[in-house]
């Protein structure tokens, strides 16, 4: 059984933010956060939080997936927002929002869960990128994109991607929150891949867990740490790395996933 682990924010004061989410099937489900100025917290401990690119965020996930010794690594990013827009026609307001992050791909408007969206798809040999854009009775358009890469050279190339796609949103200021994952199966025991990924997340710094889940196949913890950079602020610190290990029943093999600032889907 997979687990679902949805974003919190939290602000000063122990006041928490509710993140809407809104499921819609894209084979998997998305989790689409609504937040209209909302971002990643920047403090950690020392007060002070490093401020790392898409790129050596991702790369430090990797250089940490790396030892869990699986194979078929599989890396994500997700980016989502939403801003308010003024046009009636909410679709055309979509199509200058495509055309203002240069994606050329065109977009397919279907009906799902009684609500009419515009996808727009693109895939390579190693890689995929996702996108849905919607408008709510609020007067705002809310965008998700998912970017998919399948071992080292799909991962770069999402990776430079991210980079494009976030500097451009950016540039047209559209707030984005953003979180990466990556994704491997490996042979071994839930408490013999807990403990040698532990090993390793300690050597590469500073690491406190700040949040826990457990069940008899899976366990998940959620870290505070001085090499992941910006994160999300929660009761008892600042996480900017989750790690999920879940054992298939039967089969001798678990399921690593590590996320940053944290996992947004199932593990």
């Amino acid at each position: 059984m997979s687990n679902r682990k949805s974003w919190t924010l939290g602000i000063s004061g122990g006041v928490i933010v509710l993140l809407v989410v809104i499921i819609i099937i894209v084979g998997v489900k998305d989790s689409v956060l609504l937040s209209n100025d909302t971002r990643h917290i920047v403090s950690n401990e020392a007060g002070h939080a490093l401020q790392l690119s898409i790129t050596e965020k991702v790369n430090n996930l990797w250089k940490l997936a790396q030892h869990s010794g699986g194979a078929n690594f599989e890396t994500k990013i997700i980016m989502q927002g939403s801003y308010l827009i003024k046009a009636e026609d909410w679709k055309q307001e979509a199509l200058k929002w495509k055309e203002s992050i240069q994606v050329a791909t065109p977009f397919v408007a279907r009906e799902e869960r009684g609500q009419e969206v515009l996808r727009a798809n693109d895939q390579g040999s190693n890689w995929k990128r996702e996108i849905l854009v919607f408008a709510e009775q609020d007067g705002r358009l809310y965008f998700t994109i998912h970017l998919t890469g399948v071992e080292l050279n799909g991962k770069e190339h999402i990776v430079d991607e991210g980079e494009h796609l976030h500097k451009a949103l950016q540039a047209n200021n559209h707030s984005v929150l953003w979180n990466s994952e990556i994704r491997t199966k490996a042979v071994g025991t839930l408490d013999s891949m807990w403990g040698k990924m532990h090993r390793k997340m300690q050597l590469l710094g500073h690491a406190k867990p700040i949040d826990n889940y457990e069940d008899i196949r899976t366990r998940s913890v959620s870290y505070e740490t001085d090499y992941m950079g910006e994160g999300i602020k929660m009761k008892s610190g600042v996480a900017n790395l989750q790690m999920a290990v879940h054992e298939l029943a039967g089969e001798g093999i678990t399921r690593l996933t590590l996320g940053t600032p944290l996992i947004a889907g199932e593990y």
